[in-house]
């Protein structure tokens, strides 16, 4: 058995030795803290540059983007335009035919009607003749 100083050196011993493994270990759980935290600080610094480099690249995107859509607008309006005034050019060029093609199909239609009274007056005349033909035959 152990005497009581025996004992008491043991438990001052293993004490004194559990304090100051405690100390190191505190001491390495801090310093490995520390680490972390400046490599987590580094990340996050990168990120910051990063996120700064993205909101660049995206502004200098809208820009561009905002650009094109004006140039598009604009070309869009433009061929629009055109569109409508070669649009009401085509329609004035069919109405000017409607009015050409009206004007002939009327001077047809009257020489129509001259020959059908010509005709008209040819077959009375035919008719005449055939008569007296067949009253001189009979």
């Amino acid at each position: 058995m152990l005497s009581k100083a025996d004992k008491k050196f043991i438990v001052e011993t293993v004490d004194g030795a559990i304090v100051r493994n405690n100390d190191v270990l505190v001491k390495e759980i801090l310093a490995l803290f520390t680490i972390t935290n400046s490599r987590i600080d580094e990340v996050v610094d990168g990120l910051v540059v990063t996120n700064k480099r993205i909101e660049k690249v995206n502004n200098n995107l809208s820009k561009r983007i905002e650009k094109v859509n004006n140039n598009l607008s604009v070309r869009i309006d433009q061929v629009n335009e055109n569109l409508g005034k070669r649009i009401d050019e085509t329609n004035e060029r069919i109405e000017k035919v409607n009015n050409n093609l009206s004007d002939k199909i009327d001077r047809v239609l009257g020489k129509l009607e001259e020959n059908d009274d010509s005709l008209s007056g040819h077959d009375k005349r035919i008719e005449k003749l055939e008569e007296k033909v067949l009253l001189m035959s009979a």
